[in-house]
């Protein structure tokens, strides 16, 4: 996952997934703010053009002369079957005409009295007394039992045109118990997609990683198929005239008394030896050989290596150390990891400056062979790590870079890894992890 939004594309499939996401999720929740306030304003609007209706046909004389008590009077109950019929036709709950004070005038209920108070109107008081003072209002929703309900007040008045009581109007909710429904649908919906586009986000990603690992691998198994014809030529070209030239060189180099001139082929032969290292590294890295794996001790190669690379080290002024871990045998091509510790140790040993040190560490972690080869030479440009092991890139003057190439190409076709952690001045350290595959060896030389 560390590698995730490495490449970059990868911070344009995130964006675009964000923004699907947050698309869905708005479209969601505008239909669910559109449809409650067109549930709601349309609700308003009806419970207060039926209040205005009714409250201009109830006779506001009366109410002012009601007191308990007159509950069974003829115009009391004239008015209230004229309420219970606009509460039929209408589908209310409730119709009733209370007082500023919230007490009840007339009711459509018959439980309730002329001076009782219904204690769930007191929420309401204070849209009742602005009723009763010329004001058409609505009332929040509340709840009574386990219903919801709205209810508008409405001012009636009498001849005079004053206030004489306020016409309250109730109906059910229940529509809100939808919307109420449809946000948990909505929330779980945008916990759902958001799940599903963090996942679609890690597929794309992780696809578009494979087909450029892929793609990388490609192009990389066509170099080395032109670098493996390109070499063959090479071999074949120069070989044979470079043998026959330190031959030659040799010859002289016995027969020649003059100082000088010792040094001068000696320098030649040299150069030849570096041309010829050059081109077998060529063929080794085109090149796939017979798999010749066996049961390889590596402390026991790193030591055999460090007493042969000892002398030309430390004449140079540097130390080679070596921490051997306990572990077990590998399996691996014991020539090839003699040639990848080889590659590594020169590629230390050119990094660094007198009195530097080059240090080979082995461990075992779980079911893994950790081998870690660490200078403190230049180190490596943290643009220029991942070039590293590219065929012919080199940070040297006088490099071919075909030395770490070659390490790597011998690890993979050993299932090993190999990682990379440098920084400028103060070192460069290559980490190289083996499976530890527990299986014999047949005797002839395959795992």
């Amino acid at each position: 996952m560390k590698n995730l939004f490495k490449h970059k594309y990868s911070k344009w499939i995130t964006i675009s997934g964000i923004l699907i996401f947050i698309s869905l999720n708005l479209v969601g929740w505008v239909f669910y703010f559109y449809t409650s306030n067109f549930f709601m304003s349309g609700l308003d609007k009806s419970l207060l053009d039926s209040g205005r209706m009714i409250a201009s046909l109830v006779d506001g004389n009366i109410l002012r002369e009601l007191d308990v008590g007159f509950d069974d009077l003829y115009p009391v109950k004239r008015q209230r079957e004229l309420l219970a019929n606009f509460q039929r036709g209408g589908q209310f709950s409730k119709v009733l005409i209370l007082k500023s004070n919230a007490e009840v005038l007339i009711s459509t209920d018959k439980e309730l009295k002329i001076g009782d108070i219904p204690g769930y109107k007191l929420v309401d008081l204070p849209e009742i007394k602005r009723a009763s003072e010329g004001e058409a209002v609505v009332s929040v929703i509340y709840k009574v039992d386990v219903n919801l309900f709205k209810s508008s007040y409405t001012p009636i008045r009498d001849q005079s045109g004053k206030v004489t009581g306020v016409l309250c109007i109730e109906t059910r909710a229940d529509f809100l118990k939808v919307l109420d429904n449809l946000k948990i649908i909505l929330l779980f919906i945008g916990l759902f997609s958001l799940i599903f586009v963090l996942i679609l986000i890690v597929f794309f990603i992780n696809l578009q990683s494979h087909l450029l690992s892929v793609q990388n691998n490609l192009i990389k198994n066509d170099n080395f198929f032109r670098l493996g014809k390109l070499s063959s030529s090479v071999a074949h070209e120069l070989r044979n005239p470079l043998q026959i030239i330190r031959g030659n060189l040799e010859i002289l180099l016995e027969t020649e008394t003059d100082d000088e001139n010792k040094e001068i082929f000696k320098s030649i032969i040299e150069e030849i030896s570096r041309m010829n290292r050059t081109i077998q590294s060529m063929l080794n890295i085109s090149i796939k050989e017979k798999d010749k794996r066996q049961a390889v001790d590596i402390n026991e190669i790193i030591q055999e290596l460090i007493t042969v690379f000892k002398p030309k080290i430390k004449n140079a002024g540097m130390e080679i150390n070596f921490q051997p871990g306990t572990i077990p045998e590998i399996i691996f091509d014991k020539d090839k990891f003699k040639q990848v510790l080889m590659n590594l140790i020169q590629n230390s040993f050119e990094s660094l400056k007198s009195g530097g040190e080059i240090l080979l560490i082995t461990s075992s972690k779980g079911k893994k062979i950790i081998l870690e080869v660490i200078d403190n030479g230049c180190g490596i440009d943290y643009k220029l790590q991942e070039k590293v092991f590219e065929p012919f890139f080199s940070t040297k003057t006088t490099g071919a870079g075909i030395g770490l190439a070659v390490v790597k190409r011998i690890l993979e076709e050993g299932y090993a890894l190999i990682d990379l952690e440098s920084e400028r001045e103060k070192g460069t350290k290559f980490t190289i992890t083996f499976n530890l595959i527990n299986r014999e060896v047949k005797s002839d030389g395959k795992s």
